[in-house]
C-alpha cells in the first residue's frame, strides 16, 4: 500500500511543533528557577542543585520576562501555580529526564493541551479563548490579576502553560539589559552569599544551598 506522504509530512510537522513548544517551556522554568530558587521556601529546604540548568545557560531573558516572573511569585492570586512550580524543582534529584517541565509535561495530556494553549489548531476550546487577548502586551500593561480572573478555574499545570506562553512570546527593547539564564542566576547566587556572609549566616541551610548553587554556574 502506498503511503500518504502528505500525512506522513503533517504528522512530522505536528511532532516539531510539540517538540518546539516543549523547548520554550523548558526555557520558562529555567528562567522560573533563576529567581524560584532564592524565594524563602525554596532556599530553606534540602533541595538537589540544578544542574539541569546547563542546557539553558546561554539563553538570553530579557528585562520584562524577569519582572513578569517577579509579578507571579510575588502576587498572593498565584501561589497554588507557584506552589506546584516548587514542588516540581523539589522533585528533581538530578536525572535529566526528570527535569522539572518534563515531570510536568508527563503527567498530563500534553499534545492536546500545548495545541490548544499555544494556539497550534484551528479548533481552540472557549476556556483557552481569552489568551490571545494578551499576547503581545507591554509587561507594563500586562495584568496579572485579570489574566488570574480568566484561568482560575484551569488545574496548575495548564496554569503554568498559559504563562509559558506568555512569557516565551514577551520582549522588549532593552537588549543591553538582557541576561543569559546563567549569567542572571550567576548573580543571584553571588548577592546572597554576600549578604549571608555579612550577617554571619554561614551555617544555615540556606547557605549551604547557595555553595550547592554555586557548583552549578561556575
Amino acid at each position: 500500500m502506498k503511503k500518504d506522504t502528505n500525512t506522513t509530512t503533517g504528522n512530522t510537522l505536528a511532532h516539531e511543533i510539540i517538540l518546539k513548544e516543549e523547548q520554550n517551556i523548558g526555557i520558562f522554568f529555567a528562567a522560573f528557577a533563576i529567581q524560584l530558587y532564592f524565594n524563602k521556601e525554596m532556599i530553606s529546604s534540602k533541595v538537589y542543585k540544578p544542574s539541569f540548568l546547563r542546557f539553558f545557560s546561554d539563553i538570553d531573558v530579557y528585562a520584562s520576562q524577569r519582572v513578569f516572573i517577579k509579578n507571579i511569585l510575588t502576587n498572593k492570586n498565584y501561589s497554588k501555580v507557584v506552589r506546584a512550580m516548587e514542588n516540581l524543582f523539589l522533585e528533581y534529584s538530578g536525572d535529566d529526564s526528570k527535569m522539572p517541565y518534563l515531570l510536568m509535561l508527563s503527567r498530563i495530556n500534553k499534545g492536546f493541551l500545548i495545541r490548544q494553549i499555544f494556539s497550534q489548531t484551528d479548533q481552540i476550546l472557549s476556556k483557552y479563548e481569552f489568551i490571545n487577548s494578551f499576547i503581545g502586551k507591554d509587561i507594563a500593561q500586562l495584568d496579572v490579576d485579570e489574566l488570574y480572573q480568566k484561568m482560575q478555574l484551569l488545574p496548575e499545570e495548564q496554569q503554568i502553560l498559559v504563562l509559558s506562553r506568555l512569557f516565551i512570546l514577551m520582549r522588549d527593547g532593552f537588549e543591553d539589559r538582557k541576561k543569559t539564564v546563567k549569567a542572571s542566576f550567576s548573580e543571584n547566587v553571588k548577592r546572597l552569599k554576600h549578604d549571608y556572609e555579612s550577617k554571619g549566616k554561614t551555617q544555615t541551610t540556606e547557605y549551604s544551598n547557595l555553595l550547592t548553587y554555586e557548583q552549578v554556574v561556575k
